[in-house]
């Protein structure tokens, strides 16, 4: 009989492979927020320093020979796939309808993503507000307390 949680067994290559993934993209980050006004580049410079942080961590980790976490059987590759899809709609629809409008539609499909359980309706209309309201707390806050320019 077969447990609910299974361990990987050996290194964890794609992990480290991923790692450095990550890490060659927020240094890619940081060389091209180096023309950006100093206020425009502190979100992604520091999405890019966490990236690292988190993928020096991740590294040693396998490098240390520690065993790989766990993996239940409700984890899958779709996901993690359909997330990367998402912030690449975000990223394509940014430019035809605007930050604001893409940043709710962004975070409503990585938040019914994020759900394992079955909507019901008071935890979705709380979802849909929670989620305007962080897109547009976000957006007030880069658009005028960072004077990020949207144009």
């Amino acid at each position: 009989m077969k447990s609910d949680t299974e361990t990987r067994a050996g290194r964890d290559w794609p992990g480290l492979a991923a790692a450095v993934f990550c890490i060659g993209l927020a240094g890619y980050v940081l060389w091209v927020t180096e023309h950006y006004t100093r206020f425009g580049s502190i979100f992604p410079r520091t999405v890019a320093v966490v990236m690292i942080v988190v993928g020096v961590a991740l590294i040693a980790r396998v490098i240390a020979g520690l065993p790989p976490t766990p993996v239940t059987p409700i984890q899958s590759l779709w996901r993690p796939l359909a997330l990367v899809g998402v912030g690449a709609l975000w990223v394509m629809l940014i430019a035809s309808i605007g930050f604001y409008p893409a940043s709710v539609v962004g975070f409503i499909c990585a938040g019914l993503l994020a759900r394992f359980e079955p909507w019901t309706l008071r935890a979705l209309t709380g979802f849909l507000v929670i989620s305007v309201s962080v897109a547009t707390i976000g957006y007030v806050i880069f658009a005028f307390a960072l004077n990020v320019p949207f144009d």
